[in-house]
């Protein structure tokens, strides 16, 4: 018996949707790790990059567009500085 996202997978639409947002869910995980290390919550987060926690809130809620600058400044009110890689794909 296949699970539901093995089906999906063999969907080449669903593969690409999905190779998408694996960058975003992987920045934000480690977005997320690097507050949790620090302890900071997402209003202090908020308050080092200058916006608003319901800002911040967004954005991990996926709701807002999160550009590779935006992604950069937030990695660095955690104290980070964001790295892009490039893969070559199977």
């Amino acid at each position: 018996m296949t699970t539901w996202l093995e089906q999906q997978m063999s969907d080449p639409e669903f593969r690409l949707a999905l190779a998408q947002e694996e960058p975003l869910m992987e920045f934000l995980d480690a977005l997320h790790e690097a507050m949790q290390a620090q302890e900071l919550s997402r209003s202090a987060l908020a308050r080092r990059y200058g916006t608003t926690c319901s800002y911040v809130s967004q954005v991990f809620r996926g709701h807002r567009a999160l550009t590779l600058s935006t992604a950069s400044k937030l990695a660095h009110a955690c104290g980070y500085r964001l790295r892009v890689t490039l893969e070559k794909e199977d």
